[in-house]
């Protein structure tokens, strides 16, 4: 996506700011975003705005992505395990609102999201002087994520494409996680359902890196498959221990560069 925008540093450079962007979200009460400031602050000697429309752009692919598979994981649950009408009801319910979330926003970005997030918090008497200040660079954002959407099409879907495969590949890290616990009758469709559906944890915000929320979820997923609920809480005190590791490895180039206090300033 970076490429499409500017020519690209070094590839270490960018898996760098990805990671500390990925570990500032995990420690957010909403696990999977909240880090994209940083990520886009970590790339240096690059235009600003170019960088931050390239992070606005793969977080709504990643999105988009993720819903897609969490709607077919919704599908596959509601034939494969016998669950009370309601819980069925509510696993629908819960992936109509994230998909009409993510169209919302999706929409939003095509036309001009940074504008309309400003003007939304005007509306409703939150005003910050330095975004009323910078408004024209704000609308220059905006129209490197348009021109995006309407020049990079084939970018676009091979992205979504990679995104698609990466939550296959986390599929196939649970599943190598059950077996390393000794869950040998785990099948690669009840990590799927345990990953797409387990993904709801991941978008409610409750508390930094969701624990607690993460846990109950996931051993509750596990126990509703059928799975021995031993083997769950396993496999989560693990998933939980290399989150927490990766994380950490994340902090690493903010503290490294110095660029924690400048990031807390600009914030």
């Amino acid at each position: 996506v970076f490429i499409k925008f500017e020519s690209t540093p070094p590839f270490w450079h960018l898996f760098w700011a990805r990671l500390a962007g990925h570990a500032v979200s995990y420690l957010t009460p909403a696990a999977k975003i909240g880090g994209e400031a940083v990520r886009a602050l970590m790339v240096e000697k690059t235009n600003k705005k170019k960088v931050l429309a390239s992070v606005t752009v793969d977080k709504m692919i990643e999105l988009l992505a993720t819903i897609l598979l969490v709607v077919v994981g919704v599908v596959l649950a509601i034939i494969k395990i016998a669950m009370p009408d309601t819980q069925k009801a509510v696993f629908i319910l819960l992936a109509v609102f994230v998909c009409f979330i993510a169209i919302f926003l999706f929409n939003k970005q095509r036309e001009s999201f940074f504008i309309w997030l400003v003007d939304t918090l005007k509306k409703v008497k939150i005003k910050f002087k330095y975004l009323e200040k910078n408004r024209d660079k704000i609308k220059k954002t905006d129209a490197y994520i348009s021109d995006f959407y309407s020049h990079h099409k084939s970018t676009f879907f091979w992205v979504f494409v990679l995104y698609v495969i990466l939550v296959l590949l986390w599929t196939f890290e649970i599943y190598l996680t059950f077996l390393f616990v000794g869950a040998d009758n785990i099948t690669y469709l009840d990590c799927f359902l345990i990953v797409t559906l387990g993904t709801f944890s991941f978008i409610m915000p409750a508390i930094p890196a969701g624990i607690g929320i993460y846990e109950i979820t996931y051993i509750s997923l596990v126990t509703l498959i059928g799975i021995k609920i031993d083997f769950g809480v396993a496999m989560v005190l693990m998933r939980r221990i290399l989150g927490l590791l990766l994380a950490g490895i994340g902090l690493i180039p903010i503290l490294k560069k110095g660029r924690f206090q400048d990031i807390v300033v600009r914030g």
